[in-house]
């Protein structure tokens, strides 16, 4: 081998380690944005307060009153709730059973055994939240078809909630908010009483110092790359 190749085959391995080098410092810098980024992930708790209400009918406008009420449709009946939830690892649950009155949950639906035919009724719920605070929108709209009917004291309805989540916004960050559909039967081995459910998932607002550490980040990737580009035209030059 001449001395020439010696020094060629010096630099390409110098080069190899130069690039290792810094693939390591850039996946350092990139661990740490990944760990901001995982800092920056659901809040701690946060604490939903508010209330419900509904009406039978398509495009119904339910009570914006906090008060406790009952609405029926035949045999099948309303009442509507207040809540009082906190969260836990950014999920929220409400949906106890139904009480009287009833508390935390979304309100219950019950079903009698008076006839009634329910194919294509409508419902609709309303609910208001009084916290956290600056929660906006205050109030979600969620609609649903009901189906089914009771004949000679023994039958069933379902209802059919919009499942999609609706997204707030607060001072602390953003959550959505889903309802659960509901069934419910009459006959002596079946619960005619059914508490309406949902769930509740928040995501935090970074606070500033992580907004910082994640564009110091950032800036440690721009640098690595351009170092790394202008080491290369060096070499080639």
């Amino acid at each position: 081998m001449s001395m020439f190749e010696g020094h060629e085959h010096i630099d390409s391995q110098l080069a190899e380690l130069e690039d290792v080098a810094m693939n390591l410092r850039g996946l350092s810098v990139a661990g740490v944005v990944a760990a901001v980024l995982v800092w920056a992930g659901p809040a701690s708790a946060v604490e939903f307060v508010g209330f419900t209400n509904g009406c039978f009918g398509l495009a119904c406008t339910p009570s914006a009153l906090n008060s406790s009420t009952t609405i029926t449709l035949a045999g099948l009946s309303y009442t509507n709730s207040t809540f009082d939830v906190t969260s836990s690892g950014g999920f929220a649950a409400i949906g106890n059973a139904p009480g009287s009155p009833n508390v935390n949950n979304l309100g219950s639906f019950s079903l009698t055994g008076a006839d009634g035919n329910y194919i294509g009724n409508n419902f609709d719920l309303l609910v208001s939240f009084t916290a956290p605070a600056s929660t906006n929108p205050g109030t979600a709209l969620f609609t649903d078809v009901i189906m089914g009917s009771v004949t000679s004291g023994s039958g069933g309805i379902s209802v059919n909630f919009d499942s999609g989540p609706q997204t707030f916004t607060f001072d602390g960050g953003t959550f959505t908010f889903s309802v659960h559909s509901v069934s419910l039967n009459v006959s002596p081995d079946q619960l005619n009483s059914i508490a309406v459910s949902g769930q509740i998932l928040v995501q935090a607002v970074p606070e500033p110092s992580t907004w910082a550490m994640m564009i110091l980040g950032f800036m440690g990737v721009g640098f690595m790359a351009y170092r790394r580009k202008n080491t290369s035209v060096f070499r080639i030059a």
